[in-house]
């Protein structure tokens, strides 16, 4: 069976504004630990690394695949 889990945490500073909620991202060196039954543990560059960015509108649709999806709509 292929499954997944997301696991969720508290927002950062960077993701507060959007929602109180964020998934859980582990560093590399995180994996291995978290997998063998430690808790997840935050990056702690989390904040500095996160960056909100205005998208289209098209991205409201789970169907829009398209190219520009990673692009920033410039102002």
């Amino acid at each position: 069976m292929l499954s997944c889990t997301i696991l969720t945490t508290e927002a950062c500073d960077g993701i507060r504004d959007l929602h109180t909620r964020m998934p859980v991202m582990l560093p590399p060196q995180g994996f291995e630990p978290w997998l063998g039954g430690d808790d997840p543990t935050v990056d702690p560059g989390l904040d500095a690394a996160v960056k909100v960015t205005p998208v289209s509108p098209k991205m409201n649709s789970s169907k829009y695949n398209e190219p520009d999806c990673i692009e920033a709509l410039v102002a």
